[in-house]
C-alpha cells in the first residue's frame, strides 16, 4: 500500500482524517474564482515543509505572484529553489525555453512538453523521489480549438495512469463541463471548492482512493480575504489575456 500524505491542516483533516495516498491523482474542481489553486498550494506548502519537492505548472499566474501565495503558508519559493521547479505557460512556444536555473517556459498545449518538464524537474532535483506535480487553471487549455482534445487525452492519461509521483490538478468545472467531469471521474481523489461572499473559501471532499473520507462536508479554508480577492483578480487578468490567444491556436 502507498504511503500517506497527512498535511498539518485542520480543515484538511476534517475531510480526509487520515490524509491521502502518495502517488495518486487529486483533482480540485469548482466554479471560476473559487480559490482552487490556493487549496493546491496549501497542500504543496505542507509537502515542502516535510522535505518534499514540487513541480509547478503555472497556466495563468506569474511565478512572482504564485510565490506571494506560498508565503501565506510560510513558504518562500525563492528560499526553496532546490526543491521547486517551475514551468510557465507560453502558448506561442514550440520548444521549451529556460528562464532561470529552476524556471522554464513551456507550451502546455503540447503533450510532450508535460513529459519534458517533468523530466527536467527531476533532473534538476538532487534526489528526484517524493515529487508533487501541481498544475492549475487547466480548463484554459480547452479554449484552443486545435489542441483541446489532444491535451485532454494527455491530462486524462496522467490522472488515470501516472503513478510515479503525486498529481494535483485544478480546473474550472463550469468551463467545458464535459472535459472537467472526465478528469473528475478519473481522479483518485476529488475535492470541490466554492466561494461564499464576500470572500470565504470552502471545500468538500467527494472521494478518496483507499482512505477514509468525510464526503460532502463543507469546511472553511482560513485564508485572508485580501489574498482570495487578489487571486480572483489575477486569475481573471490571466484568463482575459490568454483566451483570445488560445482561441486562435
Amino acid at each position: 500500500m502507498n504511503e500517506k500524505f497527512e498535511p498539518e491542516l485542520a480543515w484538511f483533516k476534517e475531510i480526509y482524517p487520515e490524509g491521502i495516498l502518495l502517488n495518486t491523482s487529486t483533482v480540485i474542481s469548482g466554479p471560476g474564482g473559487s480559490g482552487k489553486p490556493i487549496i493546491a498550494y496549501a497542500l504543496a506548502s505542507e509537502w515542502l515543509k516535510k522535505g518534499g519537492k514540487i513541480i509547478l505548472f503555472l497556466t495563468s499566474t506569474t511565478y512572482k505572484y504564485t510565490n506571494e501565495i506560498f508565503k501565506v503558508f510560510g513558504i518562500d519559493l525563492e528560499k526553496n529553489k532546490d526543491k521547486v521547479f517551475v514551468a510557465l505557460f507560453n502558448p506561442t512556444l514550440r520548444e521549451i525555453s529556460n528562464i532561470a536555473e529552476n524556471i522554464v517556459e513551456a507550451n502546455f498545449l503540447y503533450p510532450e512538453h508535460w513529459d519534458k518538464v517533468i523530466t527536467m524537474g527531476k533532473n534538476y532535483f538532487e534526489f528526484p523521489e517524493d515529487v508533487f506535480i501541481i498544475a492549475s487553471a487547466l480548463n484554459l487549455l480547452y479554449f484552443s480549438p486545435t489542441y483541446k482534445d489532444i491535451i485532454q487525452e494527455k491530462l486524462k492519461e496522467m490522472v488515470l495512469n501516472y503513478k510515479e509521483d503525486t498529481l494535483i490538478f485544478t480546473l474550472n468545472s463550469q468551463a467545458y463541463k464535459q472535459y472537467a467531469k472526465q478528469l473528475e471521474d478519473l481522479s483518485d481523489n476529488l475535492m470541490i471548492s466554492e466561494m461564499q461572499r464576500p470572500a470565504k473559501l470552502l471545500v468538500k471532499a467527494i472521494k478518496g482512493k483507499d482512505v477514509p473520507v468525510v464526503p460532502e462536508k463543507l469546511v472553511h479554508v482560513p485564508i485572508p480575504q485580501n489574498v482570495l480577492l487578489e487571486l480572483k483578480e489575477k486569475a481573471e487578468k490571466g484568463r482575459t489575456h490568454l483566451v483570445p490567444i488560445l482561441k486562435k491556436i
